[in-house]
């Protein structure tokens, strides 16, 4: 059988059989399409991490900010993403409609030449229905019951830092159940593996809540943002009076809150300048650091908030602050 390949031979294929070459290569593209969307690994928004930086907020470092950060996330935070709220406000908007967003670095008066503008922390606080600010009693108190979640029975709740009572059953159990359909872990060896890294973070989240309760503690200290909800805005003089009279009614003056970290009271370790900067002062003097409550929409991975916020503080203050 004559098989050798001539060019009149190759012109004929291209010419009687170039539909089913281009077939061919269309099926080939499907199969692979199909076999990256079954084996590659979807990151969801709780395993996305994302800060973002108010207006009037600037990096000092962006790189090296978000190194820092990107080192010490836990072991199921595949993605850090960082935004400007200058350069793309509607990035963050459509972010915070998806409840995507974590942290939002912002600051306090929105006009230095003014000292009777609003504060910006507090416009953040008070619309409530697009940046959903929590309070840090709030955060606490949430992962304070995610932890109980895991306790052995018959544990209290005295024990919630304490991970040698926590149940590894209850671990397992919750590990396995919200990483279904995750590709990283679908045989019997790398569930192996990943519960042994979901046991680590959880054991490492006892000790973050634990020194985060450590940091509400210290008052009198001017380390936390601390407001009431709709004080600013029921005042407001462009409210009409029925607008005005749905603030007054949510405002409670015996509800002051902390719902930031003013980071320019951080002091003995690095200067949170070298991290971020207030338009309105040039250094980090009027820095807040405030967090979104998605707890409803992030339920495991919400308290890496909570990470965040006690690595800026071992950042910028003296070794052992938080024990002391």
């Amino acid at each position: 059988m004559d098989s050798k390949i001539t060019r009149r031979r190759v012109s004929d294929l291209l010419q009687y059989d170039w539909l089913k070459i281009i077939g061919a290569i269309l099926v080939i593209i499907a199969l692979w399409e199909i076999l990256f969307s079954v084996t590659a690994v979807k990151i969801t928004s709780e395993q996305t991490f994302r800060y973002f930086y108010d207006v009037g907020v600037y990096p000092t470092s962006s790189e090296n900010f978000y190194r820092m950060v990107a080192s010490d996330k836990s072991y199921d935070t595949l993605s850090v993403e960082s935004g400007d709220t200058q350069a793309s406000a509607s990035v963050m908007v459509a972010r915070l409609d998806m409840h995507d967003v974590d942290i939002i670095i912002s600051q306090k008066l929105q006009d230095a030449t003014n000292k009777d503008a609003d504060i910006r922390a507090k416009t953040l606080i008070d619309d409530t229905f697009t940046f959903h600010i929590g309070s840090f009693e709030k955060l606490l108190s949430d992962a304070q019951s995610y932890l109980r979640l895991f306790l052995k029975d018959g544990a209290t709740d005295q024990d919630i830092y304490d991970f040698d009572k926590m149940s590894i059953e209850k671990i397992n159990a919750n590990f396995l159940y919200r990483m279904q359909g995750d590709n990283r872990f679908r045989t019997d060896s790398q569930k192996a593996i990943g519960m042994i890294a979901e046991q680590n973070r959880i054991k490492d989240l006892c000790e973050q809540v634990e020194d985060f309760e450590k940091l509400l503690g210290k008052e009198n200290q001017g380390l936390f943002f601390e407001y009431t909800r709709f004080e600013q805005i029921k005042d407001n003089d462009s409210l009409s009076e029925s607008e005005r009279a749905q603030y007054e009614k949510l405002y409670n003056e015996n509800e002051k809150l902390k719902y930031g970290l003013n980071v320019g009271a951080l002091k003995g370790g690095r200067n949170p300048s070298e991290f971020f900067t207030a338009g309105t002062t040039g250094n980090a003097q009027d820095i807040v650091i405030m967090y979104c409550d998605f707890v409803a929409y992030q339920p495991n991975m919400h308290f890496e908030c909570i990470r965040f916020i006690n690595l800026i503080v071992r950042e910028c203050t003296a070794p052992g602050f938080l024990d002391n």
